[in-house]
This record gives structure tokens, C-alpha cells and sequence, in this order.
């Protein structure tokens, strides 16, 4: 079950401000079956296909499937007409899943997920889901943040997975902000495996070098999909660094 939440937007009938509540409702996840024919078998009744990306992810040569699922729920669509953001906001829920292909030529799931890619709970924002890859082996999932009021830095995200020690562990991390008022820029890069972060800061409006700070996370396993939770709070800092 997804938490309720409300949502504050300032709105300007007639030039005076006003505050509309946007209240985002619960939505009930529902277990995708363990196997299925087709990618159209892990669908549940009232959910579509938002995303997909194919290859092998097991590493036994077979291309497997990774996919993200929309429910498409009429009562998570809120009317926001009258207010700042989009007219209509999908607040639908969405779930991150993995099935391997076998050798009978079905689908067995590997990965649910519906903690990692954020609902769209904001009519000042951009939807924050922005593509799945599968590149050399990983998952790559890719976030996106934009808000034309409330926020002026926008930021794009990567997570990179891999199946290790029976789930799918964080592996690498890549984050890169722009202050929209300021033009300061900051890129984080880490890999989760050598512990290795990086962090670039500067500014897109001055020919000074980019100042690199390097580090070193606190020794420790890569966590596992569900143990990094909502990836629009994900902070990889959060892992701490090293003293050393």
C-alpha cells in the first residue's frame, strides 16, 4: 500500500494567490505472477507497458526483459485546472520488473519493484520517470527532475544495477544538478562495487576548471534494489565516505 499524501499548489484566480490541496490516494500494488508466456501475462487488469528494454541480465546468453508497468486508474488522474502545473496530474503508480527468459521459452520473474521510480505527485514538475536501458548486462534506470515553480535546480539521475548474490545490487550511481538561477553544476559518479565516488563542481557560465573532490564510501555491500527505496531521496553520500 502507497502512503497518502498531500500536495500544496499555490494558485492565482484573478490575480490573487490561493492554495489548492491536491490529495494523492493510496494505490494497492498487486503481486505480479512468478511466470508467464509473454510480457502481456505479468500485466495485471487496469495496468499497461510504460517501458521496455531487452538483454541478458543472468549472464546465461538468453535476452531477458526488464519492464516498467503504468496503472492507468482514473481516480489517480486529478484535475488541477485553476492552479500553477499541468492541468491534469497522473499520480498512477508504476513497478519496476525483471523477468528471465528460460529454456522452455517462458518468462520467470526476477525483480518487482514499485519503490525506486516515484510517483508523479507534483503538477509543478515533470513526470520523474525518464527510460530503462539494459546495457552490458545492468539495469540502468533513469530519473529526471524539473519544476517550473518551487525549485529552481534540475537534476538528472542514473541507477545502475546488476544481479549479484541472488538480487538485483546498486552498482553504480551518477547524478547531475544545474542551479538554473546560478548555473552552478554538480556531478556525483559513484561506483558501488570499488567504493569509488567522484564529485565535479562548477559553474556553466565561467571557463574556471571543474573543481573534483574524490572519495571513498565506507566499506560495505551494495544494497539491494529494494533497500535503496525512493530514488527521488536517494542520496549515495547517505552510505557515508571513508575516513581514510
Amino acid at each position: 500500500m502507497i502512503a497518502l499524501a498531500t500536495v500544496l499548489v499555490a494558485a492565482m484566480p484573478n490575480g490573487r494567490a490561493n492554495a489548492a490541496e491536491l490529495v494523492i490516494r493510496a494505490a494497492t500494488i498487486p503481486p505480479l505472477p512468478t511466470r508467464a508466456t509473454s510480457l502481456a501475462g505479468f500485466m495485471p487488469p487496469g495496468w499497461v507497458v510504460k517501458a521496455r528494454a531487452d538483454g541478458d541480465l543472468n549472464g546465461d546468453g538468453r535476452p531477458d526483459h526488464a519492464f516498467v508497468l503504468h496503472q492507468t486508474d482514473p481516480r489517480h488522474v486529478l484535475d488541477n485546472r485553476g492552479n500553477l502545473g499541468s492541468e491534469r496530474l497522473d499520480t498512477n503508480p508504476r513497478v519496476l520488473a525483471v523477468a528471465f527468459a528460460q529454456p522452455d521459452g517462458g518468462l520467470a520473474l526476477a525483480l518487482q519493484n514499485a519503490t525506486l521510480i516515484p510517483r508523479h505527485d507534483s503538477p509543478t514538475m515533470d513526470d520523474p520517470f525518464a527510460g530503462i536501458t539494459v546495457r552490458r548486462g545492468a539495469l540502468q534506470v533513469a530519473l529526471h527532475f524539473w519544476a517550473s515553480a518551487g525549485s529552481w535546480e534540475t537534476s538528472e539521475v542514473r541507477f545502475t544495477f546488476r544481479l549479484q548474490q541472488g538480487c538485483f545490487r546498486l552498482i553504480g550511481y551518477d547524478r547531475s544538478s544545474t542551479h538554473r538561477g546560478s548555473g552552478e553544476t554538480t556531478e556525483t559518479s559513484a561506483n558501488l562495487s570499488t567504493r569509488r565516488v567522484e564529485t565535479r563542481s562548477g559553474n556553466i557560465a565561467s571557463d574556471k576548471p571543474v573543481r573534483l573532490r574524490p572519495g571513498v564510501l565506507a566499506p560495505g555491500t551494495p544494497p539491494c534494489i529494494d533497500e535503496v527505496g525512493d530514488g527521488a531521496s536517494f542520496e549515495v553520500e547517505a552510505l557515508g565516505r571513508s575516513r581514510r
